[in-house]
């Protein structure tokens, strides 16, 4: 028999599980039973919430099939309405043309999910006093997940996950599908992440990741096609582990032009994207097509063949090149909007010789980020100091576990050493450098503890101390 039970209010554990956020799902017997000997989970969804939550309900109903035989439903509520947000590119490239899952056979526990301002079911809840919103409501990407006695009709008791925006939302969902083999349990109110902006950077990416996308994908004009296909499960795979952003920027690939669909999905799915064009025309096109989606735009610029402009300082001219990008997104969104670090987030990596630049007296707008870089082999070169701490677009820092270039080159292998990455992040998040957190991950595949790793410490940083990394 597979049972897998949710634990209420009265069960608190103090420890962080396994799995890197605080435990809700066990296999004790008591309180709520989501399934067991075949039965189905239930899970309901308003039709007007974000069809990237929707999509995600669909997936917690399959990893129940996945991990237990059965798979779970998905009820929409107002099914047959027509939906309030637009969810084409997500049909479009998965096939199918509604979230709704039907099962036949016993039914199980139920799930009650949505986001606040955008769920009738949810926010029906707060108002009938059932559940408690006060603690999330309005905060970045965080949660509540509770157990909640006769919260619909025809529903006598129901896990209730609630999200303060469409990624708390979704996070809490995937928090149920990472931990449905686990055991120890509690009801959580998940606060904001501890940096606002997590993401991974492919790069560097052949042969394994150009390999595979060539076996598996028809090329584009300009080589390897990175197309919406591919990056359907790329962007899953960034919301279960919970970073919500992505540098798009394979060699011989252009993100949205090799395949136009592919920044509409990002959106319908709920992933940031970056557009680091760096050629003026070229600019001004990317912060066009990217106005309509959440993006955060990178500013600066380097050379040829990701190397420095020359030779020499060049600290007047990448000034002019950053006044001119500076200019382009205020044409496009508005001054005020553009100075707003939360509305149109720029940050300027100090990579390399532009640290160097920086040191050299050149400065940037107070609302754009800082990004702080690691010496290409783990050890940050510097971080906030004095009043660099009080700029409005904050700090943050460009990190490597994968790494082509002089003196050596290290790929393919994970040589990451995880005490080292905590060290390193946490010194980071002491020294306020936590607005933005990039990681370059390579071909992927091979470095996926350390990716793991780096996203939970990014996610929540203080569910991890100095023997966490120890095994």
């Amino acid at each position: 028999m597979k049972v897998i039970q949710l634990l209420g209010l009265a069960a608190l554990v103090t420890t962080a599980a396994a799995i890197g956020q605080k435990a809700t799902i066990n296999f004790n017997g008591t309180e709520l039973c989501l399934t067991e000997q075949g039965s189905s989970v239930q899970i309901y969804a308003d039709q007007s919430d974000w069809p990237a939550v929707l999509r995600v309900a669909d997936d917690l109903a399959l990893d129940f099939g996945r991990v237990t035989g059965t798979d779970g439903a998905v009820t929409l509520l107002k099914a047959g309405a027509t939906p309030t947000l637009n969810a084409s590119m997500v049909f479009n490239v998965t096939g199918r043309n509604d979230f709704a899952i039907s099962t036949a056979g016993m039914k199980g526990g139920a799930i009650l999910t949505g986001t606040i301002g955008n769920s009738s079911i949810i926010d029906s809840l707060i108002a009938a006093g059932k559940i408690d919103g006060s603690a999330i409501e309005g905060a970045w990407e965080a949660y509540v997940s509770t157990v909640v006695d006769k919260p619909m009709e025809g529903v006598s008791r129901a896990v209730v996950i609630a999200g303060s925006n469409r990624r708390g939302t979704m996070y809490g969902l995937y928090s149920i599908s990472e931990q449905i083999v686990w055991a120890q349990t509690r009801a959580v109110v998940q606060k904001s992440p501890s940096v606002r902006y997590r993401e991974i950077f492919l790069n560097d990416e052949a042969p394994a990741l150009t390999g595979y996308v060539n076996a598996k994908f028809p090329p584009s004009p300009w080589g390897p096609c990175f197309n919406a296909d591919f990056y359907e499960s790329i962007f899953e795979l960034l919301l279960r582990l919970r970073p919500n952003y992505l540098w798009p920027a394979q060699w011989n690939s252009m993100f949205n032009v090799d395949d136009p669909r592919t920044q509409a999905l990002a959106d319908e799915y709920g992933i940031w994207n970056t557009n680091n064009e760096s050629i003026y025309p070229f600019f001004v096109e990317g912060a066009e097509r990217a106005k309509p989606y959440e993006t955060v735009l990178t500013m600066g610029m380097r050379g040829s063949g990701d190397t420095a402009l020359t030779a020499s300082d060049e600290t007047g001219l990448l000034e002019n090149v950053v006044a001119n990008q500076t200019q382009i997104p205020e044409d496009i969104w508005g001054t005020e909007a553009v100075s707003n670090s939360d509305a149109v987030p720029q940050p300027w990596c100090l990579y390399k010789e532009v640290q160097g630049y920086y040191e050299n007296g050149m400065r940037v707008p107070d609302w754009i980020t800082l990004l702080w870089t690691d010496d290409n082999w783990g050890n940050i070169r510097r971080l906030p100091v004095g009043n660099e701490t009080q700029r409005s677009g904050g700090a943050g820092v460009y990190y490597h576990f994968d790494y082509v270039g002089d003196p050596r080159d290290y790929k393919w292998i994970n040589t990451v050493q995880l005490q080292k990455t905590w060290e390193q992040m946490h010194l980071a998040y002491e020294r306020d450098a936590r607005r933005i957190w990039v990681v370059n991950v390579g071909d992927l595949k091979p470095l996926e503890l350390p990716i793991s790793h780096f996203l939970d410490l990014a996610y929540d940083i203080d569910l991890w101390d100095e023997n966490s990394t120890i095994i």
